[in-house]
């Protein structure tokens, strides 16, 4: 079952490990802590009690706002790789941090990496 709450992870490379925040966020950002408890209340509703036409607009609305975390993604992926904060990690690179902190597969690490 989705732990919206849940936090996994082995640390964050460079030695410094932040307390986890709300659903397990490390990063401070205010934004992100709201969007986590969003989720969290999203993650808790009941969608056996809605409609097949509420249904199909929740499936469009979670794909909109999927695709628009995928481009918050990319910009902080590609703001980190022109800051060099790969090179504080033990991976060194972007791709290596989004497989080993994030979780990636190989295939999706490398490609995200490409886009940013």
């Amino acid at each position: 079952m989705f732990d919206p709450d849940g936090f996994e992870g082995e640390g964050h490379g460079g030695g410094f490990e932040p307390a986890p925040g709300v659903g397990g966020l490390v990063s401070g950002l205010v934004e992100l802590e709201d969007v986590a408890g969003s989720l969290t209340l999203l993650a808790k509703v009941d969608f056996a009690g809605l409609g097949p036409d509420q249904l199909l607009d929740v499936v469009r609305d979670v794909a909109v706002l999927r695709n628009r975390l995928d481009g918050i993604d990319v910009a902080a992926l590609a703001a980190a790789t022109r800051a060099g904060a790969f090179s504080r990690t033990r991976t060194l690179t972007a791709a290596g941090f989004l497989r080993g902190e994030c979780r990636l597969s190989r295939s999706e690490a490398a490609k995200r990496a490409r886009v940013a």
